[in-house]
């Protein structure tokens, strides 16, 4: 009787302590959003590292200036629709909460960080396949979360 008890209050305590540990409060989720947000900035920001030269390859001027124009119209295409969230953000009777305007702004730095990103690399113009890859990731990744931003709106 004595070691059923002991191990039921064991047990129990061992539920109870995996369930606070895993629940976070709001102030530490908006702590972990601000560090995620901070880290993704400098990511962003960072100029392209210059590679080895004799391994990389530099790109021709018509496949540049093809993926710098598509780049610049999904560019212009994220700041239409980051646009349109801050005038669905500002209309009477939408109530949302300051961690959606947090989002909003700074979707919008890393957008802008992607003009800076396409001029940056313009100058140096090394390790293009790096650059490349790492460039449509960055951006299918913030086209990503703006349509699910857009889809929640809309809800």
């Amino acid at each position: 009787m004595k070691k059923s008890i002991s191990t039921l209050v064991l047990l129990l305590l061992l539920v109870f302590g995996t369930l606070f540990t895993a629940c976070q409060s709001a102030f530490q989720k908006e702590e972990a959003d601000s560090a995620k947000e901070m880290a993704a900035n400098q990511v962003i920001t960072s100029p392209p590292l210059v590679a080895n030269s004799l391994g990389s390859k530099i790109p021709d001027t018509d496949e540049w200036e093809t993926f710098r124009t598509e780049a610049e119209a999904k560019i212009r295409s994220n700041e239409m629709l980051l646009a349109e969230l801050s005038v669905q953000l500002s209309e009477p009777g939408t109530t949302l909460d300051t961690l959606y305007t947090k989002k909003i702004k700074v979707l919008n730095t890393q957008n802008q960080a992607f003009i800076t990103r396409l001029e940056a690399y313009d100058k140096s113009r090394t390790d293009w396949e790096t650059f490349k890859r790492d460039f449509k990731s960055d951006m299918e990744d913030l086209e990503k979360v703006l349509k699910e931003l857009a889809s929640i709106n809309k809800k």
